[in-house]
Order: structure tokens, then C-alpha cells, then sequence
């Protein structure tokens, strides 16, 4: 039942640093440009231009990657 209790924990984490991302879109568009980032607690933890280089970084800090959210920012906007 812990298990339960802890990953329903984790996912309403996970659920908040989406949220935040989502109303901060805007402002880290002006701040990263073409770069990967690493959110925690609704902060970015890290950044790097390239995939591999945000979880080699992750890992050195002994951060699991798949704990975090990674996404990437663009400097241009997507035309759908």
C-alpha cells in the first residue's frame, strides 16, 4: 500500500512541473532557445543543447532521468 501511496505522489509531482511548464511556456521561450530542459519541483534543474548531454548531467548529479520532466525548448514556433 506505501508503493501506492509513494507513486501516486510522484505522478502528482510529475502532473504539477507539467502545469507549471505549460503556464511558463512563454517566458522560457525567451530565456532557452533550442535547448533541452530538466524540471523538478517547477524548476529547472538543468539544461543542455542535447539530449544525451541532459542525462549525462542528470546522472552526474544522481538524478534519475526518468524522475523529471525533459523537454525541449524551440526557438521557433511550430506551424501545425
Amino acid at each position: 500500500m506505501a508503493q501506492y501511496a509513494d507513486l501516486l505522489s510522484i505522478l502528482k509531482l510529475r502532473n504539477e512541473d507539467l502545469e507549471w511548464y505549460n503556464q511558463e511556456l512563454s517566458n522560457l521561450k525567451n530565456e532557452y532557445h533550442d535547448e533541452f530542459i530538466a524540471i523538478n519541483e517547477k524548476k529547472i534543474i538543468d539544461t543542455d543543447s542535447r539530449m544525451e548531454g541532459i542525462i549525462r548531467k542528470l546522472k552526474q548529479k544522481k538524478i534519475d532521468p526518468a524522475s523529471v520532466i525533459i523537454k525541449f525548448i524551440s526557438k521557433i514556433d511550430a506551424i501545425l
